[in-house]
């Protein structure tokens, strides 16, 4: 753990505190939405654990994501996973918050570091580490600026961004054996790029993988009853079935993909900071998402 950078280590510290809070008041004030929320705050975890390649919070996320899938029906037992979870995490994080403290240089590390190019670089890796995790070859390219503006949303994006690197790698960028077979190059691209203004950031992330196919979307979300076979789903109602709480295309969940969370948990993430989204593909060709964030 101690060769991850202070910076990232005080930003994955902060933004486990804020969803421990989460996770304590809905273990306090279970409602209808709780199972839900919990899912959240848990996916982010051993998403931004992920980033930064800290697998005893990984795994354990993952762990505690299985559990929490199975005892979905069982209130008694959901709220007692969730209480031995948050008496391990508040454990791991004061850990965590130690080792920190021995780090040298740790203040000038943090003044030091460029926002832009420390999420670059974090999301870098976490695209090789689903990679090589799925057998696949990908090279992550492009470049991000973040104006001085939005520096306090950095966490923001950073959540949102973890998600779709993931969801590319996962299920845009296909086997370099199917890539050959369609006559692509065997290592796929996903390429970031940023612009900006005076009162407006554009994030753009687009991989050159296999789309998105509407037809298994559409018999997925009719499996799973979140379209209706009568009347045929419109090419926009079955785009959104994407955003569902629990939708999926794969049949079995493993660490990178499965739950069914992460595009729902983007969805949320921008609705409630006030950010909007584009998504754009064609088949076999490419799946492009664009986030706009206003000042």
């Amino acid at each position: 753990m101690m060769q991850v950078k202070p910076v990232f280590l005080a930003d994955f510290i902060a933004d486990v505190e804020d969803e421990l809070e989460n996770l304590q008041y809905q273990a306090l004030n279970w409602s209808e939405n709780s199972l839900r929320l919990v899912s959240h705050s848990v996916h982010t975890i051993k998403g931004n654990a992920s980033l930064l390649g800290i697998k005893s919070f990984s795994e354990k996320a993952h762990e505690v994501e299985d559990q929490v899938q199975t005892e979905a029906n069982n209130l008694e037992q959901l709220q007692g996973l969730l209480q031995n979870y948050l008496g391990g995490l508040v454990s791991s994080i004061n850990a965590l918050k130690e080792n920190m403290g021995r780090i040298e240089k740790f203040q000038n590390d943090l003044s030091n570091d460029e926002p832009a190019q420390v999420l670059f670089n974090g999301l870098s890796e976490l695209a090789q580490r689903v990679a090589n995790r799925e057998k696949k070859k990908i090279i992550f390219k492009g470049k991000i600026e973040i104006p001085s503006w939005f520096w306090p949303r950095v966490p923001v994006l950073r959540k949102v961004l973890v998600q779709l690197v993931r969801n590319s790698v996962t299920h845009g960028i296909e086997s370099p054996e199917t890539r050959t077979e369609k006559r692509k190059g065997p290592v796929g691209s996903i390429t970031i790029t940023t612009s900006v203004s005076s009162n407006e950031l554009v994030v753009t992330l687009e991989d050159d993988g296999a789309g998105i196919d509407t037809t298994r979307v559409k018999e997925r979300a009719i499996m799973q009853g979140i379209l209706k076979e009568s009347p045929e789903p419109g090419r926009a109602e079955i785009i959104q079935s994407l955003f569902h709480p629990g939708f999926s295309t794969r049949e079995i969940a493993d660490e990178n993909a499965g739950r069914g969370i992460g595009l729902d948990l983007v969805k949320n993430l921008l609705k409630r900071n006030h950010a909007t989204m584009k998504l754009a593909y064609a088949e076999n060709r490419f799946t492009r998402f664009q986030l706009v964030f206003k000042a």
